[in-house]
């Protein structure tokens, strides 16, 4: 099933050309819910405005990918060793739909660049839970394009904290127009 926002908010579920409303306020009280039933208003898709699918409450990130930048690193002097996998915290206002533009910040960076990544929607809170229970907190998948100041971000490299680098409003991340959900507990 493929899940989007459009408009001023509304939410629906994409089926063929079309968009199927649904009835339920937001993304996220959709996930909260377990679901929701279509209304029975249909638009074609190509009339609507795709919105960023879903703005979460936090957005974690797990950078499992981070020896890539070992070299990057190196050329700052970092103080102490690359960790195998990176955590930071990203700003849910610097989320944008798919055909919302990302702000250039040039008083701000000079190197603003890109990297292709895939989130997991978490469709219930949940802390401490082991892999074989996540499959019961995964609700869907957005592709989205994680924006970083490269230049800030090296400054930051130093003292091994991430935060404004990656999180000038309106220029951090910009979504795909879909959430695809997992069959386990939504799919008809």
């Amino acid at each position: 099933m493929r899940l989007v926002t459009y408009d001023d908010g509304l939410v629906g579920r994409v089926d063929g050309e079309e968009v199927a409303r649904l009835d339920v306020p937001t993304m996220r009280e959709y996930f909260e819910r377990g679901g929701a039933d279509e209304t029975g208003e249909r638009l074609p898709l190509a009339d609507v405005r795709l919105r960023a699918p879903i703005v979460p409450k936090k957005f974690f990130h797990t950078a499992g990918n981070f020896r890539e930048h070992e070299e990057e690193s190196k050329n700052v002097d970092w103080s102490h060793a690359i960790a195998p996998w990176i955590n930071f915290f990203q700003n849910v206002d610097a989320i944008v739909g798919p055909d919302e533009p990302i702000i250039y910040p040039e008083h701000l960076t000079e190197e603003l660049d890109y990297e292709l990544e895939l989130a997991v929607v978490l469709k219930k809170a949940g802390k401490w839970f082991s892999p074989e229970e996540a499959a019961d907190y995964i609700g869907g998948y957005v592709i989205f394009n994680d924006i970083t100041a490269r230049d800030i971000q090296r400054g930051e490299m130093r003292s091994g904290v991430f935060s404004f680098c990656k999180a000038i409003d309106r220029s951090s991340l910009r979504t795909r127009s879909r959430i695809r959900t997992t069959c386990g507990w939504s799919c008809a």
